[in-house]
């Protein structure tokens, strides 16, 4: 073989030594998620048939565009469709993650100021990071050119731009602090707040629907207070303890938890199932746990607490593991949480929606609306309207959820305005039934829980207002 075609068979060996260092056989690991996967994989392909082509094909020309068409794709094929699998994607925005994931995820890189380095095994992989991209720089620069040289028209004509475009581990010196600094900028969880775990084991950016601000939650103060506090806490570096709400549906801990994550732009939302709760647990944990510069909140909604093996919870959260100290879990579900998890956090019971809690969120509201001091009487006359529409089927029950949406329809109707306001100045009004809420909670509490619930509502309610049993 001539001496260039030596050359770009030892090239391809280098590349193929510090492919192996840097991304073992089970690089699903170590890359970000399957896209970067998908992409190793194609370029690892490529250089393998290319490799075969330099010490097979000697004084062979590459085929023509009016070659066989049936034949099996060679590596110009192989090229075309690396490219066009990176979508018009720069060639650094697949290089670069995958280079730093390397670093990453043997927890190389000290995010936290103090944090000591193992200067000795960072040198190791970044001379192979550098290695590697290197002689794929070189190895793909040269090809190309062979192929412009022997005219080669099937190779996609934007190529030489795509692979022209630099990564950032060439051609600098690069130490500690310009690592750290590339792995920030290429923070895959940069690009947006909120993200679904998805049963592959990737992150995906997630639109979230029309959450509301915090501004625009209404009553519930000590809870209000309470998601602050604890957020805020996390945020400073206490302890994550998880967070475990239980409540009828409707009561607002889906909304609550997700608006207060949101609220604190320190915090990135990763949405998992109550699958997540199990199995995939310790992976998630030990993906996000190699970010100490973020902080997660792992959210699980909707949740039966009594169909979940909870043994990976029990074990991470006060057994033999612990979570990463950047990492919390919010967890919520209709029904009560077993006794060997709730003394493994912070329970939140939602209280039961009542003529007073009503009346609080229709208070806070007008506040909202202007109204310094809102009027008793307005209240009233509001919340028996409210109670009105739920008897006549206009909303399906007596919850804050539904509070809500009658409030956004109050705020557009200025018949409905003028109405209520005529009817609080009268002084002549009903006012809402406090039955009604009764009756509601009842229904909810037997179709969830069954009689007993009945009865522990009942006690409840009569040593609120000091009665005997």
């Amino acid at each position: 073989m001539t001496s260039k075609k030596n050359e770009m068979c030892a090239k391809i060996g280098r590349w193929c030594a510090s492919s192996r260092v840097l991304f073992p056989s089970d690089d699903r690991a170590i890359l970000p998620d399957t896209n970067y996967h998908t992409w190793l994989q194609k370029v690892t392909f490529f250089l393998h048939e290319l490799d075969c082509f330099y010490t097979t094909s000697e004084g062979v020309k590459l085929r023509q565009c009016e070659a066989d068409i049936q034949s099996s794709s060679d590596v110009v094929d192989l090229l075309n469709g690396l490219y066009e699998f990176s979508e018009i994607r720069p060639f650094n925005y697949w290089t670069d993650p995958c280079l730093i994931e390397s670093f990453i995820q043997r927890k190389l890189l000290p995010f936290n100021d103090g944090e000591l380095v193992d200067f000795e095994t960072f040198t190791y992989y970044l001379y192979h990071a550098q290695q590697w991209i290197q002689c794929l720089s070189e190895i793909l620069k040269e090809f190309i050119q062979k192929c412009h040289t022997q005219n080669v028209g099937r190779l996609h004509p934007k190529i030489k731009h795509y692979f022209a475009v630099k990564s950032a581990f060439q051609g600098m010196l690069m130490g500690v602090d310009s690592v750290v600094s590339l792995a920030k900028t290429y923070d895959p969880f940069a690009i947006d707040r909120a993200f679904r775990y998805t049963e592959k084991g990737n992150f995906v950016p997630v639109k979230l629907g029309a959450i509301r601000t915090m501004g625009h939650f209404y009553g519930y103060h000590s809870l209000r207070t309470f998601f602050d506090k604890y957020f805020c806490g996390f945020i400073a570096g206490t302890q994550p303890v998880p967070l475990l709400m239980t409540s009828l549906p409707g009561l607002g801990k889906t909304h609550h938890t997700i608006a207060n994550i949101l609220a604190h732009p320190e915090l990135t939302l990763i949405l998992g199932t109550p699958e997540t709760m199990e199995s995939p647990l310790p992976e998630l944990l030990e993906k996000l746990g190699k970010r100490p510069y973020r902080k997660f909140v792992i959210f699980i909604d909707d949740i039966d607490t009594r169909a979940v093996d909870w043994y990976t919870f029990r074990t991470y959260v006060g057994g033999s593991a612990t979570l990463p100290p950047n990492v919390t879990l919010a967890i919520a579900s209709n029904y009560p949480f077993p006794p060997n998890v709730l003394n493994r956090g912070h329970t939140i019971l939602f209280p039961l929606f009542d003529p007073v809690r009503c009346t609080e969120m229709i208070h806070d509201y007008l506040r909202g609306m202007g109204m310094k001091k809102p009027p008793e009487n307005l209240i009233t006359v509001i919340a028996a309207d409210y109670t009105e529409c739920v008897g006549q089927k206009i909303y399906e029950d007596l919850s804050p959820r539904t509070l809500m949406r009658y409030l956004d329809a109050f705020r557009g109707n200025a018949d409905k305005k003028k109405r209520l306001l005529d009817t609080a100045a009268a002084n002549v009004f009903t006012r809402p039934d406090p039955d009604l809420f009764f009756e509601s909670n009842v229904a909810r509490l037997r179709a969830l829980y069954g009689e007993t619930a009945i009865e522990d509502l009942r006690k409840e309610v009569m040593h609120k207002y000091g009665l005997s049993s």
